[in-house]
């Protein structure tokens, strides 16, 4: 059986840095979706920068799905669990 992707990397048990690492990622990821606009319109201009930005933000959508789907592919979760989150995922982007 596949170890956890925490254990796999080092990643402690401790909260202390569990929460620093929590909140790291949330102020990046945060950091990352105010640049966003202006790195689109930088890089491919004003004139279609809605559909630009549009297109860039599925990247979020599109990691979920590639995560989960690498998950159930190393066994780390069981295919009624699989199932389950995919349909959660689903069902929030209707």
């Amino acid at each position: 059986m596949a170890k956890p992707i925490a254990e796999e990397i080092g990643l402690t048990t401790h909260f202390v840095p569990l929460y620093a690492g929590i909140g790291l990622t949330g102020m990046v990821f945060g950091g990352f979706l105010a640049v966003m606009p202006a790195l689109a319109m930088f890089f491919f201009g004003t004139k279609h920068l809605g559909t630009n930005y549009g297109f860039l933000s599925t990247g979020y959508g599109t990691g979920a799905l590639v995560a989960l789907n690498a998950r159930y592919a190393r066994c780390e979760i069981s295919r009624d669990e699989y199932l389950r989150m995919r349909a959660d995922l689903g069902s929030r982007t209707a």
